[in-house]
């Protein structure tokens, strides 16, 4: 059986994805499911290393998106989705969650 966990129990911790990777590596997960924002101003390359570094698989991405609340916010969600298409690709991840 192949068991991940979620960054988003990371939420209100001031660590970044870099720092909390080799730390669901050492609990025994195999992959880890990457909560949007713990991408901000991480280099995708960056967090590919640390995955790879670590032997994990990422399970999943997980943004945020609006499709119902306004125009706006329906736009800046296709831009959204676009953007996370591309870093599961990009993470050889097959999976995307929407929150």
């Amino acid at each position: 059986m192949k068991i991940s966990f979620c960054s988003i129990a990371f939420r209100k911790s001031p660590k970044s994805i870099l720092e909390i990777i080799p730390i669901i590596a050492d609990l025994g997960y195999d992959a880890i499911e990457i909560w949007g924002n713990h991408f901000s101003n991480i280099p995708l390359v960056d967090i590919k290393d640390a995955l790879e570094e670590n032997n994990l698989r990422v399970a999943m991405v997980s943004p945020y998106m609006d499709f119902t609340g306004s125009m706006e916010n329906w736009r800046q969600s296709l831009a959204t989705a676009e953007e996370f298409l591309e870093k599961a690709i990009a993470l050889d991840s097959y999976n995307i969650r929407v929150f």
